[in-house]
């Protein structure tokens, strides 16, 4: 998962860089989206994951395991911020913040391992049939 973020992040960031060469966008908005784009690629890979769900119990297992692996991976990346840049993220209203992000990332995944679980917030939108079916037997 570390991998597929930090390929699709400087995937993201040659993207912007090719736009803003062809004047497709300004330098401003160059150096405005090259702080979120760690963001937009979380995700990214969410939407992926999120579709993928949608498929057999196996897939859902496995989603829920990606979810945890890009959890991960994003408490890495997000260690290696500097703290500017990392404030400078979360005060963008267009996503979603990193804390709330992550605290729906373990309710999400608890929601998951144990039905007995109640979430304190939203939980990302993942495993609807296997949530149903706990709530159904509880």
């Amino acid at each position: 998962m570390e991998r597929l973020f930090l390929s699709l992040l400087e995937s993201r960031k040659a993207d912007l860089e090719l736009q803003e060469k062809h004047g497709h966008i300004s330098s401003s908005d160059l150096a405005e989206k090259n702080i979120v784009v760690w963001l937009s690629t979380r995700d990214a890979i969410l939407d992926a994951i999120k579709t993928t769900s949608r498929g057999s119990p196996t897939a859902q297992a496995n989603c829920v395991l990606s979810l945890a692996s890009l959890a991960l991976c994003l408490h890495k990346y997000v260690t290696d911020l500097s703290a500017d840049l990392f404030k400078a993220s979360q005060d963008r209203t267009e996503y979603i913040g990193h804390s709330h992000w992550m605290a729906m990332t373990f309710d999400t995944i608890l929601s998951f391992v144990d039905p007995a679980h109640v979430p304190k917030g939203n939980i990302h939108s993942i495993c609807h049939q296997v949530l149903i079916i706990h709530i159904k037997f509880t």
